[in-house]
Protein backbone atom coordinates (compact mmCIF):
# COMPACT_ATOMS: atom_id res chain seq x y z
CA UNK A 1 0.00 0.00 0.00
CA UNK A 2 2.86 2.37 0.85
CA UNK A 3 4.45 1.82 -2.58
CA UNK A 4 1.17 2.65 -4.29
CA UNK A 5 0.85 5.90 -2.32
CA UNK A 6 4.44 6.90 -3.18
CA UNK A 7 3.76 6.09 -6.83
CA UNK A 8 0.58 8.21 -6.86
CA UNK A 9 2.40 11.08 -5.14
CA UNK A 10 5.13 11.03 -7.79
CA UNK A 11 2.51 11.02 -10.56
CA UNK A 12 0.71 13.96 -8.99
CA UNK A 13 3.97 15.88 -8.50
CA UNK A 14 5.13 15.38 -12.08
CA UNK A 15 1.72 16.18 -13.47
CA UNK A 16 1.99 19.81 -12.41
CA UNK A 17 5.12 20.73 -14.37
CA UNK A 18 5.19 23.67 -16.76
CA UNK A 19 7.41 24.17 -19.78
CA UNK A 20 8.20 27.64 -21.08
CA UNK A 21 9.14 28.74 -24.59
CA UNK A 22 12.85 29.42 -25.06
CA UNK A 23 12.23 32.67 -26.95
CA UNK A 24 11.47 35.89 -25.16
CA UNK A 25 8.32 37.83 -26.12
CA UNK A 26 7.46 41.49 -25.94
CA UNK A 27 5.86 42.98 -22.85
CA UNK A 28 2.68 43.73 -24.80
CA UNK A 29 2.38 40.12 -25.99
CA UNK A 30 2.98 38.75 -22.49
CA UNK A 31 0.24 40.97 -21.06
CA UNK A 32 -2.20 40.23 -23.91
CA UNK A 33 -1.71 36.47 -23.63
CA UNK A 34 -3.13 36.33 -20.07
CA UNK A 35 -1.04 33.18 -19.81
CA UNK A 36 1.59 32.01 -17.34
CA UNK A 37 4.83 33.92 -17.79
CA UNK A 38 8.39 33.36 -16.64
CA UNK A 39 10.11 36.67 -15.95
CA UNK A 40 13.90 36.73 -15.92
CA UNK A 41 15.44 39.87 -14.44
CA UNK A 42 18.66 41.63 -15.38
CA UNK A 43 20.22 40.02 -12.27
CA UNK A 44 19.31 36.55 -13.58
CA UNK A 45 16.56 35.91 -11.04
CA UNK A 46 13.50 34.15 -12.47
CA UNK A 47 9.94 34.52 -11.28
CA UNK A 48 6.93 32.58 -12.53
CA UNK A 49 3.67 34.47 -12.59
CA UNK A 50 0.13 33.28 -13.24
CA UNK A 51 -0.13 36.22 -15.63
CA UNK A 52 1.03 39.79 -16.17
CA UNK A 53 -1.29 42.75 -16.33
CA UNK A 54 -1.19 46.50 -16.41
CA UNK A 55 -2.65 48.32 -13.39
CA UNK A 56 -2.63 52.11 -13.37
CA UNK A 57 0.12 52.13 -16.05
CA UNK A 58 2.30 49.82 -13.91
CA UNK A 59 3.31 46.28 -14.79
CA UNK A 60 2.01 43.80 -12.25
CA UNK A 61 2.71 40.08 -11.97
CA UNK A 62 0.16 37.82 -10.26
CA UNK A 63 1.62 35.01 -8.18
CA UNK A 64 -0.27 32.55 -6.02
CA UNK A 65 0.40 33.19 -2.33
CA UNK A 66 1.78 29.66 -1.82
CA UNK A 67 3.99 29.61 -4.94
CA UNK A 68 7.78 29.48 -5.11
CA UNK A 69 7.71 32.98 -6.58
CA UNK A 70 5.87 34.27 -3.51
CA UNK A 71 8.66 32.84 -1.35
CA UNK A 72 11.42 34.32 -3.55
CA UNK A 73 10.08 37.87 -3.71
CA UNK A 74 12.12 40.24 -1.63
CA UNK A 75 12.45 43.94 -2.03
CA UNK A 76 9.61 44.14 -4.54
CA UNK A 77 6.41 46.06 -3.79
CA UNK A 78 3.67 43.50 -3.16
CA UNK A 79 -0.04 43.77 -2.49
CA UNK A 80 -2.10 40.76 -1.42
CA UNK A 81 -5.49 40.43 -3.11
CA UNK A 82 -7.29 37.22 -2.21
CA UNK A 83 -5.27 34.14 -3.18
CA UNK A 84 -2.83 36.19 -5.27
CA UNK A 85 0.04 38.54 -4.68
CA UNK A 86 0.15 41.50 -7.04
CA UNK A 87 3.84 42.24 -7.54
CA UNK A 88 4.86 45.56 -9.06
CA UNK A 89 7.58 44.97 -11.63
CA UNK A 90 9.94 47.51 -13.12
CA UNK A 91 10.05 47.12 -16.89
CA UNK A 92 13.69 48.24 -16.97
CA UNK A 93 14.69 45.34 -14.68
CA UNK A 94 13.23 42.68 -17.00
CA UNK A 95 15.63 40.88 -19.32
CA UNK A 96 13.31 38.19 -20.72
CA UNK A 97 9.62 37.27 -20.75
CA UNK A 98 8.84 33.66 -21.64
CA UNK A 99 5.32 32.39 -22.16
CA UNK A 100 4.22 28.98 -20.97
CA UNK A 101 4.24 26.38 -23.73
CA UNK A 102 0.76 24.95 -23.20
CA UNK A 103 1.01 22.18 -25.80
CA UNK A 104 4.31 20.81 -24.49
CA UNK A 105 3.24 21.20 -20.86
CA UNK A 106 0.09 19.15 -21.50
CA UNK A 107 2.00 16.55 -23.51
CA UNK A 108 4.60 16.10 -20.77
CA UNK A 109 1.88 15.97 -18.13
CA UNK A 110 0.37 13.02 -20.02
CA UNK A 111 3.56 11.24 -21.11
CA UNK A 112 5.36 11.17 -17.76
CA UNK A 113 2.53 9.45 -15.83
CA UNK A 114 1.81 7.18 -18.80
CA UNK A 115 5.46 6.12 -18.90
CA UNK A 116 5.55 5.71 -15.12
CA UNK A 117 2.59 3.34 -15.35
CA UNK A 118 3.72 1.47 -18.48
CA UNK A 119 7.26 0.60 -17.35
CA UNK A 120 6.22 -1.32 -14.20
CA UNK A 121 3.54 -3.14 -16.20
CA UNK A 122 6.12 -4.19 -18.82
CA UNK A 123 8.59 -5.27 -16.15
CA UNK A 124 5.89 -7.31 -14.42
CA UNK A 125 4.77 -8.85 -17.74
CA UNK A 126 8.39 -9.81 -18.51
CA UNK A 127 8.70 -11.71 -15.26
CA UNK A 128 9.71 -8.71 -13.12
CA UNK A 129 12.06 -8.61 -10.17
CA UNK A 130 11.38 -11.17 -7.48
CA UNK A 131 9.30 -13.34 -9.79
CA UNK A 132 10.32 -16.78 -11.03
CA UNK A 133 12.36 -16.59 -14.22
CA UNK A 134 13.76 -13.09 -13.57
CA UNK A 135 17.56 -13.03 -13.15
Amino acid sequence: MRKILCFLFILFFLNSCSVYHSRSVSLEKAVESKNRVKVITEKGVSYKFRRLQMENAHLVGLAHTSSNTARKISGLPVEKKGKFLHVNLLEDDIQELRLRNDALSILISILIPLTAITIPILVFAAGGPGLPGYP
